[in-house]
């Protein structure tokens, strides 16, 4: 997968877990990808482990519900899908693409070296901190979330679109 696991992210991190906020997913496309796979969601739980319950899954499933970043990489993996292939339709943000990599912005931030703060700003308007390039930010990005610069960029540009062009998030 091009999503680094959350094992893997907690430790080269420095061992941080918090796994605040939820994860834009669809979840019948969720659903669709346990059953493709023939499994229950008692056997989808056990597969994803903690944090993730059946009871959780069902209510994903049933949409009432989003994960938070650190079960969707758990769920995805056990799954072997992309975190986009449960997200559904739509334009993919900069939020998406750090979720999808099962990070919040508390454990991401130190690796781009700014604040929360200044990553959930560059995360909705675009603005990047003034020691920050574009271009580094893109490849830091890639790199920490395990996505592609074109992916990265692209989610960048629309940050930087007017809030009013933003409204309607068609799909891609």
């Amino acid at each position: 997968m091009g999503a680094v696991d959350a094992d893997t992210t907690s430790k080269a991190l420095g061992g941080l877990s918090m796994s605040r906020g939820s994860v834009r997913i669809d979840g019948e496309l969720l659903r669709r990808a346990r059953l493709g796979r023939q499994w229950s969601l008692d056997h989808l739980a056990q597969e994803a482990g903690p944090p993730v319950t059946r009871q959780q899954l069902a209510a994903y499933e049933r949409g009432s519900r989003h994960p938070d970043p650190v079960s969707l990489a758990r769920i995805t993996r056990a799954l072997q899908v992309e975190p986009a292939q449960v997200a559904g339709p739509g334009v993919v943000t900069l939020a998406d693409l750090r979720h999808w990599a099962g990070l919040t912005a508390e454990e991401a931030a130190p690796a781009f070296g700014m604040s929360r703060w200044s990553l959930l700003r560059a995360e909705a308007t675009g603005r990047l901190p003034a020691q920050c390039t574009r271009e580094e930010f893109v490849q830091a990005a890639a790199r920490i979330y395990g996505r592609s610069d074109r992916l990265v960029g692209a989610a960048l540009r629309w940050a930087e679109r007017p809030r009013s062009l933003q409204a309607a998030r068609p799909a891609p």
